[in-house]
């Protein structure tokens, strides 16, 4: 384990993982007794992890060039080779596989669904790379831009086509990246002025708390950035951020108390969550084939059960140098 290692990162992004499986799981097996549960994950979930890109990523010690093809390797020819891997198993058509792995983010659904994430993560990364030698202040106006376009102007980035029952995105997460952004750049300051060195936790926590009581008690709200389900521009900041903020700080207390077995351990989930985003969807729909009954009573089960099977294919393609290339993007 390096010793520069946050440790207590991953043990957030195990955390928010778990979250992505348990929400999909309420979603797909319709657990209405659940649906509180659903909404207040999709508050913060999604948000957290571009914070954590934004707080991980350094935009400045490569080229473009470099940094978008070592970006491609690692997310889309994992992509590419688990979409089409699990489209075979689900006997899509070509055209229905076409349109959703090239055409991508919203339009992705059921088995694929989860797969908006990849598409939304590279193009904000490609995104930020290229604007990265503007000045400050531009960039904060182009990211407040995109962020009111998302709440206020929505037709500019979702548009109907005639004979297409559904609203159409921007292709390949294009749209989701006029909020992920937003998300990105919070992340970006962090790193730049270094909040983990803060004693920000207690006031935090109130944060957090008091944002959550806000939404609660101020009737229907419903944040999802797959497609783009927005209600208050300041609330849709302050929420996602403050929570993930202080489950940082959680799971740093967390991490101090646990041994360095643990933590590799931890650190070992945490690497496996790309597979994760690829196969825990198709897995849900594999158990609705066989008739597998989910309910309120055991729907956590079964979300560490597919969480592990996933982290287990990951150990599987770490071991092989093959499957490590075409499923983990481990290209040197």
């Amino acid at each position: 384990m390096s010793t520069n290692r946050d440790v207590s990162i991953d043990l957030l992004k195990v955390f928010l993982m778990f979250l992505v499986i348990y929400g999909h799981i309420i979603n797909v097996f319709q657990i209405e007794s659940l649906n509180a549960v659903y909404r207040i994950i999709y508050w913060f979930h999604m948000p957290a992890f571009f914070l954590i890109t934004g707080y991980l990523t350094n935009l400045d010690k490569e080229s473009f060039g470099v940094f978008a093809k070592r970006k491609a390797l690692t997310y889309l020819l994992p992509y590419f080779s688990f979409g089409v891997m699990i489209g075979l198993i689900f006997r899509s058509s070509f055209k229905d596989l076409a349109i959703r792995m090239f055409y991508g983010g919203s339009l992705h659904w059921g088995y694929t669904g989860p797969y908006w994430y990849i598409c939304c993560l590279f193009v904000t990364l490609l995104f930020f790379k290229a604007i990265n030698s503007l000045k400050p202040q531009i960039k904060v106006i182009i990211i407040i831009s995109m962020w009111i376009i998302a709440h206020y102007m929505r037709q500019l980035i979702i548009y109907n086509v005639p004979g297409f029952d559904n609203e159409m995105p921007l292709p390949f997460g294009l749209t989701n990246m006029f909020l992920s952004a937003t998300f990105f750049i919070i992340g970006q300051y962090g790193r730049k002025y270094k909040f983990n060195e803060l004693k920000i936790a207690p006031p935090t926590f109130i944060l957090s708390l008091f944002s959550i009581v806000c939404v609660m008690t101020n009737g229907f709200y419903e944040f999802d950035m797959k497609y783009i389900r927005v209600n208050d521009a300041f609330m849709d900041i302050v929420v996602p951020v403050s929570v993930t903020v202080f489950l940082f700080y959680v799971f740093r207390l967390v991490v101090k108390k646990v041994s360095n077995l643990f933590e590799n351990f931890i650190i070992s989930v945490s690497m496996s969550g790309l597979v994760c985003i690829f196969v825990h969807m198709a897995l849900f729909y594999v158990m609705k084939s066989l008739s597998i009954v989910v309910n309120e009573l055991n729907a956590f089960l079964y979300a560490i059960l597919v969480y592990a099977i996933s982290w287990i294919f990951y150990l599987i393609c770490v071991r092989f140098k093959p499957l490590s290339i075409i499923f983990l993007g481990k290209v040197k």
